[in-house]
């Protein structure tokens, strides 16, 4: 499931630098259709990551005893102390990283 965020992660960065160009070449706060589309598919797999994430934090590292939420406290990630994700705020960097504990 985490080679899942990944590859959604990879998918969102596209569409968050397309809606990112969109922005630069268009007129101060007159964004077309194409940006709010771009965004809102960026915003749908942010979403979607979130529910994974949820689904797995609490799986074990191959260290046996830490959880992938803990290793991402440990850290400074930008996950949630209490509660569950929305929208996930990792990175591709951190993402990755995440994946080397698991093997």
């Amino acid at each position: 499931m985490l080679q899942e965020i990944i590859n959604l992660q990879i998918e969102r960065e596209k569409f968050e630098r397309q809606a990112d160009t969109i922005q630069s070449v268009s007129a101060f706060c007159q964004l077309p259709g194409p940006f709010h589309e771009a965004l809102n598919e960026a915003i749908k797999m942010g979403d979607k990551q979130a529910k994974l994430w949820n689904e797995i934090r609490g799986f074990l590292l191959k260290d046996k005893k830490t959880t992938i939420w803990q290793f991402a406290i440990k850290n400074n990630f930008p996950v949630r102390r209490f509660g569950a994700e929305e929208f996930l705020k990792l990175d591709l960097e951190q993402l990755n990283l995440i994946n080397g504990e698991l093997k």
